[in-house]
Order: structure tokens, then sequence, then C-alpha cells
């Protein structure tokens, strides 16, 4: 587990920048040529990091170099700071860090001549735990010394150490003594400290598309807490509502009662019963919140369409917009029908191209508004759904028109937890997880968010942050493309699910017929069978699939494996759950594989299946059905620990 960050100093905290230094105060590139290997490419300037001189000592060895420019060195090494500037985000950050409950301390080579005179830029140091600057101990990153000389300093272990620096060989050597670490860029740090609203610009000067989901509207109180969490940020403009959720667990999703009623109409039974009970729902909202509106049009509309042939998805849709237009009223901003700006073909599919286009030219003229979720239109006019959760989508779309800085996405838990709750009790949040772990966990059965919300932001580069409308101070989780923030368990996340078998195939030199393994996924193609994971040997290959499609086919499917390709023996293995380890601190962690077999041998899971990617991201393993919930917890236990009491 990380408990604590180190941070190299220069260009990760403070922005070294001797080019534009030397652009700004020397024309003559020739002159800034040989400055520039006789100073700052030199050797001596690396030996006045490790060695502790005097500023006259420092710059004579310089001078040495290139005595004809001689003043131009004295010029540079007697106004040192200006070489140096805070970044905006540096003391956010380090507050950040110890907000999360990270302790930190800096590792940098730094010389003693820039330390003399830049007191005041590296003030930020006072507010960490401790470090150690290169001329003080006489070593240099990337000597493995430095680091452990750190980690005795401090009381540190290695393996419970993030490492940050902008230098790849310094991380690897972190590495190498057992830290996890990251390179990491000027422009990646500005840009993920301005997730956080650490930039100078501050959280009121972003721009926040917000989702909130059916149990954040669930009724009038849900109403008060959400428009509480709208005015706390002028940065949150535009707001995607769901259809009204649960209000408890007898109760009755809105979206529910509206395909019930459909579905009552179709087969002739007594559907306005169940339309009473949908408009008493959202009347019982309107009266508590005070609001002096009416939804009889729109409940005439739902009955007279209820009985149209091909009206499914606009009864559906009716959830999200009559709670869209109730939300505009109690929040007194614009109302935009998503039918007039979320675009279909007229056969069902989302057409982004033309979304965009009328999305930002719609909220161009809507300093904010309300859009409700889940649905569209196409050119005649006919209102069209996305599956089920589609109002997660229809937030990603617009913030991905207009180029939001973030996308909330507001429900009733703070974010994505290492584990699922029924398996593990009480599982670890994740604080940032890129998209990539993400749709390995939600593959595997980690219910998040709508798997297809994740495109349109990923696209566009913006983060999508998972908030807890009933705890808004909770930071949630930050789901991004790349983060340089640490995964402080090595896994992100472990996830699996039920229900598939193993067919195993056995040839022997198998590895020397061409298109083997081809002519076998041949078969499960024919008959319209996913695979979902292929390990493989030199005279083996399985093929894993979902065991509910394969009965269906099971004999026939078997029957043309043996057809195709010839077979020494062949295996099938039922009842097998997949598990996936996911986590993109495994990359930089070594033993992480070992860890879990030895995790899975301990609580006597026996291993079916093993399957790991070459990005190294996640390991997909194979366990008895019944072992499953087992696998979980000692998984999880390996890694984050028990619980305690």
């Amino acid at each position: 587990m990380i408990k604590a960050v180190v941070f190299d100093i220069g260009n990760v905290l403070l922005h070294f920048d001797w080019q534009n230094y030397l652009e700004r105060n020397f024309p003559d590139p020739d002159v800034r040529k040989e400055l520039a290997e006789s100073v700052f490419l030199s050797k001596e300037w690396q030996e006045g990091d490790r060695v502790d001189m005097p500023l006259e000592q420092w710059q004579q060895r310089y001078i040495d170099n290139a005595p004809h420019l001689e003043k131009e060195i004295r010029q540079i090494c007697s106004n040192l700071p200006d070489l140096f500037s805070v970044f905006p985000y540096t003391e956010d950050w380090i507050d950040s860090m110890h907000k999360s409950g990270y302790k930190v301390y800096f590792l940098s080579n730094f010389c003693r001549a820039a330390y003399e005179q830049a007191q005041e830029l590296i003030s930020f140091t006072k507010l960490m735990d401790g470090g150690l600057f290169s001329f003080q101990e006489g070593l240099t990153k990337p000597d493995p010394a430095f680091y452990m000389l750190l980690c005795e300093r401090y009381d540190l272990k290695p393996e419970e150490l993030f490492f940050y620096d902008d230098l790849k060989e310094n991380v690897e050597a972190a590495m190498q003594v057992g830290m996890q670490g990251v390179t990491v860029t000027n422009e990646m740090m500005e840009k993920e400290s301005a997730w956080y609203g650490m930039t100078t610009g501050g959280k009121d000067k972003m721009l926040k598309v917000v989702k909130f989901g059916g149990s954040s509207l669930a009724s009038s109180g849900q109403f008060h807490k959400v428009k509480d969490i709208i005015e706390y940020e002028d940065s949150r403009r535009y707001v995607i509502p769901s259809a009204p959720g649960k209000r408890d667990s007898n109760d009755t999703k809105v979206t529910d009662l509206l395909y019930r009623c459909y579905a009552y109409a179709k087969k002739g039974k007594d559907y306005k019963s169940v339309i009473a009970q949908i408009r008493l729902r959202y009347e019982q909202i309107i009266d508590e919140l005070g609001l002096d509106i009416s939804l009889d049009d729109d409940f005439r509309k739902i009955e007279e369409y209820v009985l149209k042939d091909d009206s499914r998805d606009f009864i559906a849709s009716r959830g999200e917009y009559l709670n869209g237009k109730i939300l505009a009223a109690y929040l007194n901003i614009d109302f935009i029908d998503a039918a007039d700006i979320i675009c279909f073909t007229s056969k069902g599919d989302y057409e982004p191209r033309a979304t965009k286009e009328l999305v930002k030219a719609a909220l161009a003229n809507h300093e904010r508004a309300v859009i409700p979720g889940f649905y569209g239109a196409d050119k005649s006019g006919k209102v069209h759904t996305f599956s089920r959760g589609g109002s997660d989508i229809t937030g990603a779309i617009i913030a991905g028109a207009i180029g939001a800085d973030m996308y909330e996405n507001w429900t009733d838990v703070s974010g994505v937890l290492v584990a699922d709750p029924t398996v593990v009790e009480d599982p670890a949040p994740i604080e940032v997880i890129t998209y990539r772990e993400l749709r390995e966990l939600s593959y595997m059965g980690a219910a998040v968010l709508h798997e297809d919300a994740i495109f349109p932001v990923k696209e566009a580069g913006i983060p999508i942050n998972i908030r807890n409308t009933n705890r808004p101070k909770d930071r949630g989780t930050m789901i991004v493309e790349m983060t340089c923030w640490p995964s402080p368990y090595v896994m992100t996340g472990v996830a699996g699910k039920k229900g598939f078998v193993g067919i195993s195939i056995e040839k022997e030199r198998m590895n020397d017929i061409v298109g083997y393994c081809r002519s076998v996924l041949d078969v499960f193609a024919k008959y319209d069978i996913n695979i979902e994971h292929m390990p493989s040997g030199i005279d083996t290959m399985s093929v894993f699939v979902h065991q509910h499609e394969f009965l269906k086919k099971e004999q026939k499917v078997l029957a043309d494996i043996q057809e195709a390709v010839a077979i020494d023996h062949l295996e099938l293995e039922s009842d097998v759950a997949l598990i996936a380890v996911v986590g993109r601190g495994m990359r930089s962690m070594r033993g992480t594989a070992g860890r879990v077999f030895a995790a899975l041998a301990n609580a006597n899971v026996n291993i079916r299946m093993i399957d790991q990617g070459s990005s190294e991201l996640n390991i997909i393993i194979g366990v008895h059905s019944q072992d499953f919930e087992s696998a979980i917890r000692a998984i999880y236990n390996a890694f984050v620990g028990p619980k305690k009491s």
C-alpha cells in the first residue's frame, strides 16, 4: 500500500527553464549555444548537484570552460532565481496529497548556489514532511543509494512510496529499489492539477456539465440537495437529469413505471392507473418544492402516445423530460429539450457529428440550462432512447461537444470502489482511475456508469468525476485518460463475473500448424458465440465463452471443431468465474502475479485459467464459480488488507 509520495523538485514542482532565460537575456544565438554547452549541459553542472561548493568555486568552473564569456556566466550564476518559477498548482498539489492521507517528501538534485539564492521559491518544501537535497548528501539521482538514504532518514519502506520525476532514468532507478513511480511532464501536471481546481483560475473559472442520477432526484428532498450542489459552484452550468429513481427499497423507478404503462396498453390492460401513479409522483415533488407549473398537457400527450404502435421510446423518455422541466423551474434556468439537439437516425442509431453541431449552437445562446438525459430524436422528430442508464451518455455528449473542463456524474455512492461491496465488506474507494482501467473493471461486472459514456469525453480529454449527492464534500473518483496520481494499492480494482465455460484443446505440435487457432475460432464465429479469453501454449489452446450462449449450440460447436481441426484431446469445464485484477501500478511493481496466486492458494482456491495481457494492466484468473467470492476477498485482502475493526 502506498503511504507516501516523493517529489523531484525541478520541472515537477518548480519550473526550471534555462533555455527561455538564455533567449531573454542573450540575443546572439551563437552566444546562447556556447553558454548552454559551457554551463547547463556541462559535466560541471551535474557535479555541482553532488558536491557542496560555494558560489565562487562553482562559478569558476564554468568560466574555465569559456573564459571569453566570463561576464555572461557571472550574470547567470548571480541571478539563478530567474531560471526558476513555481508552478501555480504546486502548493495545492502538496496539500491535496496530504488531504488524501499521504506523507509528502522531496528528493532533488539541487546545487548549493541555487539553494541559497532561491529560498523564497522553494518555500513550499516547508509544507512537506521532509526531503533530501543532493548537494547536502553528496549523492545524486539516479544513484540507488540516494533513494535508500531517504528511506533510512525518514524510516520509510520503498514499496510504500510513489515517486515523481521528470527524467525517465530517475524513475527507473526508483523502481529498481522497490518504489512505484511515473515520469511526468509539465503539460501533464498542468492538466492534472486543473482537474482539482488547483490552477490560478480556481474552480469557479471552470466549465462543468453535471449529471444527476435517479436516486439524486427521487424526491423533493433530493431536489434541495441538487440545487445546493449546483449553486455552490458557478462552474456547474449545464445540468443533465435522470428520471426519478427509488425513494426506498420498496419503491419503483419512474422509468420502470413508464415501460409498464406501455406494456399494459399493448396488452389491453389498465394502463391509466399506472399513468395516475406516475403523475402523482411528479405532482408531489412539484407541491413540496412550492412550484407553480402544470404538467397537464404533458400527461395528455402521454395518454395519446401510449396507444400508438411505435411509441415505446417516447413513453420511456418522459421520465427524464418531466424531471428536467421541474428541475429547470426549480433552479430558474433555461430548459432545452434533448429531442432538439441529440440526433438519431430513423433506425435509432446515434449521430455524433450532427449532435455536436446542434449542441454547440444551442448552448451558445444559453448561459445555463437543464437538458434531460437518455433520449434524442431523428429528423422527423420521432424520439429515440439510449439503452438503460443512457443519461450518463447524454451528459458525456454535452460535455464533449462544448469542451467542458469536467463532467461530474452525481449518484448515491462516493465514487468507484476497489471491489464489489456485496462481496467485500466496506471496500476502499478509488480516488483516481484511468479510462482503460475502468473499462476493464466495467466489462468484468463493476457497475459504475454506462460504458458508452466514456467515449465522448475520452476523445475530448475531459475527466469524469463520480460524486455522491448525499455526501457532496466527498471528492469521489476521478476518471482520466492518464494520470500521475499514485495508485495506493498497486491493484486499482478487482471485479469478476460468473457463468463461463472453458473448452480446452490439445494437439501435439499445434504451433507448427499454420491457421490452427483461426480454424477453431471460425467455428465459434459461425455460431455467433463471443470469445472472452483465449490463453494458449505450444500444444494447447483454451477458449472461454459465456456458458448460456454455448449450451444452446454445444454439440454443434464441438462437432464442427472436430471436423475443422485434428484434436488429440478435448475437455470442457463449466461453471467457471473470471476475475480481473486491474491496475496501472502493476506495471512498475515486481511480483504482482505472485501475490495474486499466493493469496488464492492461501484461501484454498484452485486456479483454472491465467491470462495476462502484454500491457500488464490486468491479470485475468479463472476459478470455479463456487470459489468466486472467496477469491475476490482473498485478492482484495492481499493488496488492500482486511477492514480494521
